[in-house]
């Protein structure tokens, strides 16, 4: 099993080139990309999505070489995000942005775009499903025959907070088997499933033949009863620093015979000098369990 990187940490302490090539020096095979131009928070600033097309692609045509400079590939990558705006111009230039994305996902050679669901409810509970779905799948209908002209797969990943579209496992399978699509499968995330108060391994197993992209990271869980906005837990930690269940997590992704990539989304928390120990126990935790599990 191919072993992944999250791009972003490195990316902020090395740059591009220097990033991919101590990646590559740990041992990852490849990388998830989700570099800061990969933001629709502003969607009309000055961002590498709204300048020529010549510099747009050549801004991820840099990527790649450094990637192939590296002798490591670039995985999957994450959509702009957030995926949802209340004022409908913007919203129209998030649609685009995501078109946009597939677009630089293919010029990265990534086969997976990770895309997160349209929450109109942001952070609140979604009081409104059945105009969740509506809209995700007028998105969704949209989005799908550009993912598949540019021959690209969108993961869907489920949300951190049952409350929310697509929070629950049962709710991400839902959607994907709405759109009946072979250009759609699910991303699972590992941290925002601990925020679902859900068991991984359970979640793991119902999604079945459906998963074929992981965001891996752990963190706290949600504290007891408390209620909180699940975003304020999405701690995005190493493994072994929350309270995921790894052996039930590795069991059940042997169980479902799981052939994608075991691919980090954790985010390592510390200086530039001492940033790749951690990375490098990261890899080493990975490559045990593979083993162990057989993956």
């Amino acid at each position: 099993m191919k072993i992944s990187a999250y791009l972003n940490t490195p990316l902020k302490h090395f740059g591009l080139e220097r990033a991919y090539a101590l990646l590559a020096e740990i041992g990852y095979d490849c990388v998830d990309s989700n570099c800061t131009f990969f933001d629709t928070r502003k969607p009309f600033a000055d961002t590498v999505f709204n300048r020529p097309a010549a510099e747009f692609e050549a801004a991820f045509r840099a990527e790649l070489a450094a990637a192939r400079a590296a002798g490591i590939a670039v995985g999957q990558t994450h959509a702009p995000f957030p995926t949802y705006h209340p004022d409908p111009a913007a919203y129209r230039t998030f649609v685009e942005c995501q078109k946009k994305a597939l677009y630089a996902t293919a010029l990265l050679e990534a086969p997976y775009m990770v895309l997160h669901a349209a929450v109109p409810m942001a952070w609140s509970p979604d009081t409104y499903p059945d105009y969740s779905r509506s809209l995700n799948y007028a998105l969704l209908e949209e989005l799908l025959p550009v993912a598949h002209s540019c021959g690209v797969k969108i993961a869907l990943e489920n949300m951190p907070g049952v409350k929310y579209t697509t929070g629950s496992t049962p709710a991400l399978i839902e959607y994907i088997d709405m759109m009946d699509s072979p250009d759609l499968c699910a991303c699972f995330d590992t941290g925002h499933s601990l925020l679902s108060g859900e068991k991984v391994g359970e979640s793991v197993r119902l999604l079945g033949k459906r998963l074929e992209v992981l965001h891996i990271h752990d963190n706290s869980g949600l504290p007891g009863d408390k209620k909180m906005q699940p975003i304020t837990g999405d701690q995005h930690l190493p493994p072994l620093m929350g309270k995921l269940d790894w052996e039930d997590f590795g069991q059940s992704l042997a169980d479902i015979g799981y052939a994608g990539t075991f691919s980090y989304e954790s985010i390592i928390k510390a200086p530039a000098d001492y940033y790749p120990i951690v990375e490098r126990m990261q890899f080493a935790f990975a490559q045990a369990l593979i083993a162990k599990y057989g993956l």
